[in-house]
């Protein structure tokens, strides 16, 4: 409740803020609020689950095209200098079935570890294409890469090798 009840209540003066007949950079704006209260909310239940000792995953048919634009404006509107392109490779813009919320925290965070690679100017590239009856989505960068040495320790939890932001 101590994380729930704030967030509750930014979450319902961000739909108050909605109703007031906003310019189009303000219902953006608002939008991006509300999207961030329902992931912090999601990563929340999901750490209860996880700390009782359960995880489900909310698999279920998405737009991908729609989900890949949502993705697409949020990140260009906050990787200022940095060239953010999304591409949907094989032009596939149907329906897939996957778990959205968790499905975006896994590109948000290599879009995260890409930003912190690139240097300004760089590039961050989202493409997605069909491999048969599979769906492949890749983020690339134009950073350094990944040192050889980290190369064990990569899918380690809570592995930050210096990182400021983990």
């Amino acid at each position: 409740h101590d994380f729930s009840n704030p967030l509750v209540s930014i979450r319902l003066n961000a739909d108050i803020l909605e109703m007031d007949g906003l310019s189009t950079e303000d219902a953006r704006s608002v939008h991006g609020i509300k999207a961030a209260v329902d992931r912090l909310n999601d990563m929340m239940r999901e750490l209860l689950d996880f700390a009782g000792g359960s995880i489900s995953i909310d698999r279920r048919p998405t737009e991908l095209a729609a989900w890949l634009a949502d993705l697409e404006q949020f990140w260009t509107r906050n990787l200022g200098s940095m060239n953010v392109a999304f591409r949907l490779e094989d032009e596939y813009r149907g329906v897939w079935t996957f778990d959205p919320a968790r499905l975006r925290r896994v590109i948000d965070n290599l879009i995260k570890n890409a930003q912190s690679a690139v240097r300004p100017g760089g590039a961050i590239t989202l493409r997605t294409g069909l491999e048969g009856e599979a769906l492949r989505l890749e983020v690339s960068d134009t950073g350094t890469g990944i040192p050889p040495a980290l190369h064990e320790t990569l899918f380690q939890p809570f592995d930050t090798h210096g990182k400021k932001e983990g």
